[in-house]
């Protein structure tokens, strides 16, 4: 038997497992992230929470439940996942399941409280990725006893890499960071960017997007945005004076 074909179909089955929890949770995922938590009271900031809890815990429960299968049915062999490995797994998504707990509760919070996150969604979803990836770091590290250094040398070097072939992409990584922290533009607002006026109606880590007063949407490169003069006419109100020359004879 070809020796690398325990692990394909180790993956393949948590790969599975994965698709299965992220199709039956996609309703409640989506959901929580358009529910007006404040008009449902509690309820509805309980429903927040889990939705942001849905996957990893849909991942613990179908792992689970296959566990208990296989060993109801008692399927065992070569092909078998390492109880090691389905522990370090079970491990790493407890972990997802806890960061997506505290993100959802301060999330539902906010939401409550009538406040905007303090955190901007760029540079949360980055925050949200760094950690997934110290905790699969830990599992490997502390739960399968992995060296990690050689990863983490390889690692550097692809982004060292990576960061010179994109130096655009990150250009505009970096300036939609800093327009969600200082908050210069967010939808809703009407600005003047260079030649270009309209309503703001989305950012996101690349690109801001606008609609003009003809209806037309504008896409403007965030690192474009971030080098030009801004004239946000919806800050501190949209309230303006005028002068307008009146001729009288």
């Amino acid at each position: 038997m070809n020796a690398m074909l325990p692990l394909a179909v180790e993956i393949a089955a948590f790969a599975v497992i994965y698709a299965i929890a992220s199709i039956v949770t996609r309703p409640l995922r989506r959901r929580c992230r358009t529910e007006d938590v404040l008009a449902l009271g509690a309820a509805g900031c309980l429903r927040h929470v889990v939705g942001h809890m849905s996957r990893a815990l849909a991942v613990l429960v179908v792992t689970w439940a296959a566990s208990e299968l296989c060993g109801y049915l008692k399927l065992s062999g070569p092909l078998a996942p390492p109880e090691a490995h389905i522990d370090a797994w079970l491990v790493f998504w407890g972990l997802v399941l806890l960061i997506a707990f505290v993100e959802g509760a301060a999330a539902a919070a906010c939401r409550a409280l009538k406040r905007p996150f303090p955190i901007p969604d760029l540079l949360r979803s980055i925050t949200r990725g760094v950690l997934v990836g110290a905790a699969f770091l830990a599992v490997l590290r502390y739960q399968l006893g992995i060296n990690i250094t050689p990863v983490l040398g390889a690692s550097a070097l692809v982004t060292a890499v990576v960061g010179f072939a994109l130096q655009g992409v990150l250009g505009n990584l970096l300036a939609g960071m800093s327009l969600h922290i200082v908050r210069a533009v967010v939808p809703g607002d009407w600005v003047a960017i260079g030649d270009l006026e309209g309503e703001v109606i989305e950012t996101n880590w690349r690109e801001t997007r606008l609609r003009t007063i003809a209806g037309h949407q504008m896409v403007v490169p965030n690192s474009t945005v971030a080098s030009a003069t801004i004239h946000n006419m919806s800050r501190p109100t949209p309230l303006r004076r005028h002068t307008i020359p009146v001729g009288a004879s």
